[in-house]
């Protein structure tokens, strides 16, 4: 298939437009069930459409939802992270290394 003038845009959009519902040439003594297989396709052709559009709005959401279990774990970890530092602290104040690794931990949570 060569693209028409307008590029990929003009093809998509070429693509789009819908079939005939009816196939021509009925005068010419066809049946009239000469179309239905058309029609037919049509309708095959809307319905998948709309099984597309349902399965894309469903990936969406489910990336989201997805997006904030990660966060919600994430913040979980963090808080674990800082309580368990924060108990060391209280238990040794003079050890300098917990308190770096308690700033390190709530420096890197900002970002």
């Amino acid at each position: 298939m060569e693209l028409p003038d307008g590029g990929r845009r003009a093809a998509a959009e070429a693509l789009l437009q819908p079939p005939l519902a009816v196939a021509p040439g009925g005068a010419r003594g066809r049946s009239d069930r000469d179309g239905q297989p058309v029609a037919a396709a049509t309708l095959a052709d809307k319905a998948m459409g709309g099984v597309l559009v349902a399965v894309t709005a469903n990936m969406i959401v489910s990336s989201r939802r997805a997006d904030r279990e990660l966060c919600a774990k994430s913040d979980g970890r963090h808080t674990a992270r800082v309580a368990n530092l924060t108990k060391l602290i209280l238990a040794e104040p003079d050890n300098q290394m917990f308190q770096d690794m308690l700033a390190a931990e709530m420096a890197a949570h900002r970002q």
